[in-house]
Order: C-alpha cells, then sequence, then structure tokens
C-alpha cells in the first residue's frame, strides 16, 4: 500500500507541472478548493496528498483529474 501512495505522489506532481502548476501545496490547494464543491480541504491534507501519505477520496480524485487533464 505504501508503494501505492508513493506512486499516486509522484503521479500527481507530475500532473501538476505538465498542467502548468508548480508542484507545491499551496498552489494545489489553491486551484483544488477554487473548484471543489464538497467541503474545503486543508494545507496539511493537500500537502500530505503530495508526499503519498494518503490518496484522496474518490471524488475528490475525479477533481484532481478534471484539474489537471
Amino acid at each position: 500500500m505504501k508503494e501505492e501512495r508513493e506512486a499516486f505522489s509522484g503521479r500527481l506532481a507530475a500532473a501538476m507541472r505538465d498542467a502548468g502548476y508548480e508542484p507545491r501545496p499551496i498552489v494545489l490547494l489553491k486551484a483544488f478548493n477554487s473548484r471543489y464543491r464538497g467541503r474545503s480541504v486543508s494545507f496539511q491534507s493537500v500537502s500530505r496528498w503530495l508526499r503519498g501519505v494518503p490518496i484522496p477520496q474518490q471524488a475528490q480524485l475525479v477533481l484532481l483529474a478534471r484539474l489537471l487533464g
């Protein structure tokens, strides 16, 4: 499971770069929360996504896919 989370964080950072975003938590936080209809995510949550600690929930993954192409 740890390998899966680490692989996700690497793909997330790469997708951010490919979409023209700097792979930093504050950048993703602002872009994500401005489009997300659910409860806003915290800086800590986004930071953990980029470090490979948790994988976002399904609804959050869908928005990340749309946001980053």
